[in-house]
């Protein structure tokens, strides 16, 4: 599965790029050098990182991500990531 320009339609119509958003977020507060497509995210990510991108994900696509849902296979990379996202927000 593709998951690259996962998004979800958002309440303004727009599309949320997940995959797209998600790579600058790491870049940005993670890893400059993080390559998405062959780096693997729990493995740039410490606990502390692994929160903080949880809590940036929360506020920035507006959504709850409940802690029994997920699982550390979801966080493997962010193809991974923006699946579970696409899955999430489609089915909330």
């Amino acid at each position: 599965m593709n998951t690259q320009g996962a998004g979800a339609q958002g309440g303004d119509g727009a599309e949320t790029d997940f995959y797209g958003r998600l790579t600058h977020y790491v870049r940005e507060n993670v890893s400059p050098e993080f390559d998405p497509a062959n780096d693997r995210l729990i493995e740039v990510l410490d606990s502390v990182g692994l929160l903080q991108l949880i809590m940036h994900i929360e506020q920035e696509f507006q959504v709850f991500l409940d802690p029994d849902s997920l699982s550390l296979e979801v966080f493997l990379n962010l193809e991974s990531l923006s699946a579970a996202l696409q899955e999430y927000t489609t089915t909330r």
